[in-house]
């Protein structure tokens, strides 16, 4: 794992602009899935993220949602 983390450490300025050039963006900037985008229908994590709202002590989650 030390040569992915020295490669990362090297590239990172490069890996960063990577990630935000294939980001999608909304007009609030936030990131988001387009729906052509196959990612957008999955549903694995729907389950876990109801639990995860209906915690009362999580606001961070709710506030994922506008």
């Amino acid at each position: 794992m030390k040569n992915f983390r020295e490669f990362v450490k090297t590239h990172k300025t490069q890996l960063y602009a990577l990630a935000r050039q294939n980001t999608k963006r909304n007009e609030n900037g936030d990131a988001v899935i387009s729906r052509e985008d196959s990612w957008f229908y999955e549903d694995v994590w729907d389950e876990d993220y109801k639990e995860l709202v209906a915690s009362d002590n999580n606001s961070a989650a709710r506030s994922m949602v506008r």
